[in-house]
């Protein structure tokens, strides 16, 4: 019982280690594992036994170039589930869902300049035209995730920046009492973030900002 109890904190302290959302996101796979193995007709140690050897086996230790790549993937891979908000747009300006996904890109790609990962740069590459392949995505978001890609701190600091000013000010104006705390609350914590970055700080924004956990 002793060398089993000791494998699970090696494991947790690993997963904790590798990443805060790693550890999450491992939880929940436990959680899910543990509950089907109840349902089988386990019992609840066996079930837990079960659950945690499952979670090693899915979630085996990183690389280091895994480790350094993972806040790239887990924001690329927030970026294909963009915010939506259409109510917020105005002619002329380019859609917020649009923008959302090109910030999260930006993200991605300078949390992998600052790991100075060449995979993690490949990976948000690949996430990123892979999406807007299989989606047949409008030119508007082909060129800003273009933009997004090839000069991430111009997207955040330009198309972005401009953009969620102009969001946050019909929200100030009312314009949609009805959104969400959460989502007013992301326009106003990612215009923060965005109106502090310049091209001397941005690492030290997007590590401070954007960090995952």
């Amino acid at each position: 019982m002793s060398d089993v109890f000791e494998s699970r904190i090696e494991l947790t302290h690993r997963l904790r280690r590798e990443s805060p959302a790693r550890w999450h996101e491992a939880c929940e796979f436990r959680g899910a594992v543990r509950k089907k193995a109840k349902a089988e007709g386990f019992t609840r140690k066996a079930a837990n036994d079960r659950a945690w050897k499952e979670m090693a086996h899915e979630f085996p230790p990183l690389t280091d170039a895994q480790i350094a790549a993972y806040p790239s993937v887990v924001w690329a891979t927030l970026g294909l589930f963009p915010i939506q908000l259409p109510q917020l747009d105005a002619d002329g300006e380019p859609k917020l869902a649009h923008i959302d996904f090109g910030i999260k890109i930006a993200i991605a790609m300078l949390h992998a300049d600052s790991n100075r990962s060449m995979s993690a740069r490949i990976q948000t590459t690949e996430i990123a035209t892979g999406h807007l392949i299989a989606s047949k995505a409008e030119n508007e978001l082909r060129q800003l995730i273009a933009l997004a890609l090839a000069n991430p701190a111009g997207f955040l600091v330009g198309p972005a920046l401009v953009k969620l000013r102009a969001v946050a000010g019909r929200l100030s104006d009312g314009v949609d009492r009805d959104l969400s705390d959460i989502d007013a609350k992301w326009v106003h914590s990612i215009l923060r973030s965005l109106e502090r970055m310049t091209t001397q700080n941005v690492f030290d924004v997007v590590r401070s900002d954007f960090a995952i956990s």
